[in-house]
Parts: structure tokens; sequence; C-alpha cells
């Protein structure tokens, strides 16, 4: 069984290919990657290159996939603290729209004063980390 996390990551993916492909929902998607996708390389100008494509795809990917199982995992920790919408705002002197979006896994907005709001109203420290590509 898959874990939360990978779920997020895995429907990350699926979203955003499905968005950039104009093919509405992942569920019709699948069938047709390969010639989308292959229709859509071979669009590409002189000055996008396959690699610069793939790059770019990957991390738009990545952002999407972080912000999901951010949003998660924020999610969760209200539940197990029993907090509401409304309480976390109170805790981070923001709006409930703030946290709305915060806990928006379709929103890739997030900065971080925002997320050390978050962090501090939950009892809980973020931690970023550089690791090699």
């Amino acid at each position: 069984m898959r874990s939360k996390a990978v779920n997020a990551i895995a429907s990350a993916t699926i979203n955003f290919l499905a968005d950039w492909c104009k093919c509405g929902s992942g569920r019709e998607f699948a069938p047709f990657f390969t010639v989308v996708f292959t229709e859509s390389l071979s669009g590409l100008t002189s000055a996008a290159t396959e690699k610069e494509f793939f790059n770019e795809l990957t991390e738009e990917v990545e952002e999407r996939a972080m912000k999901q199982v951010l949003a998660l995992q924020l999610a969760e920790l209200l539940k197990s603290n029993r907090l509401t919408k409304s309480e976390m705002a109170a805790r981070m002197k923001t709006s409930r729209a703030a946290v709305d979006r915060l806990l928006d896994a379709d929103n890739p907005s997030v900065t971080l004063t925002t997320l050390g709001k978050a962090a501090r109203a939950l009892g809980r420290n973020v931690k970023i980390e550089l690791v090699p590509a």
C-alpha cells in the first residue's frame, strides 16, 4: 500500500501532465500520454531543447508534489491537534483565507514566512535542506 505522501506525489504528477496536455482529468490522460507527449516534443522550437523541456517539466512536477505533500502534512497536524482553520489563523495572526490557501494542495504559492508561522502555530519547526540533484 502506498503512503499518503507517495499518493500526493503521484497525484501531482498526473494532474500536472493532464493540465499540460489540456486533457482534463488524469483518468482520461493516461491512454493518450505517448501520442500527446510525442506530438508536443515534435513542436519544440530550436531554442528549447528536449533536455530543457524535460528539466522544466520535472521542476514543475516536483514543485506541485512538494506543495501537495506540505498541504497534506499541515491538514493532518490540524486534525491531530483538533484545530479548526479559524483557530489556526488566529494562532498564525493571519486570515482564514490565508490558511485555506496554505492547505490548498493545488495552490503552489507559499512563502517561507507563512510556512514558518504555520509551523510555530503547530509547535513545529521548518527544516529546508538543499540536496544534490
